[in-house]
């Protein structure tokens, strides 16, 4: 009768796992470049060194590019934008 629970744990865990997986999407890109320690910005951090993993280790592509108010696209470099659009998936 112990078994019982144990299988339909397991079952339970598997499921969860399978819907958190379905439900994961990519993390998009902050665009975030500079390194800080906790009061300045610093040189980029080596593996394994203090703040080392920031944001600005992990630069993507963006997937989405910058829009106008009339909907014209802006170089990535724009500070200022009205709406995104998704990019392409090749």
């Amino acid at each position: 009768m112990k078994r019982l629970p144990l299988i339909f744990n397991l079952f339970l865990l598997v499921l969860l796992l399978l819907v958190a997986d379905i439900r994961a999407g990519a993390v998009p890109d902050t665009g975030q470049t500079k390194f800080y320690d906790n009061s300045e910005e610093i040189e980029k951090p080596v593996t394994g060194a203090a703040f080392y993993g920031q944001d600005a280790h992990y630069l993507r592509d963006r997937s989405y590019s910058k829009l106008d108010a009339s909907g014209n696209a802006l170089s990535d470099a724009a500070e200022v934008w009205s709406m995104v659009r998704d990019k392409e998936k090749s």
